[in-house]
């Protein structure tokens, strides 16, 4: 993955052995790519998430 620093634009690279990226101009980190700074889904998120989807596309009659 290739991330641009939201700060000053600078390309970003994932620091050896830390699930982050470093810009090396300003020194902004970042994780967002990676999905470090989330937790994972359960499963009965993952359902609802599917349902709330279902219920998005359906064309009112």
């Amino acid at each position: 993955m290739r991330c641009a620093c939201p700060t000053c634009g600078d390309f970003m690279p994932q620091m050896q052995g830390d699930n982050k990226c470093v810009c090396p101009h300003c020194g902004y980190t970042c994780a967002a790519c990676l999905g470090a700074s989330t937790t994972p889904l359960s499963l009965e998120q993952i359902k609802q998430l599917r349902f709330e989807e279902a219920d998005e596309n359906t064309l009112p009659e």
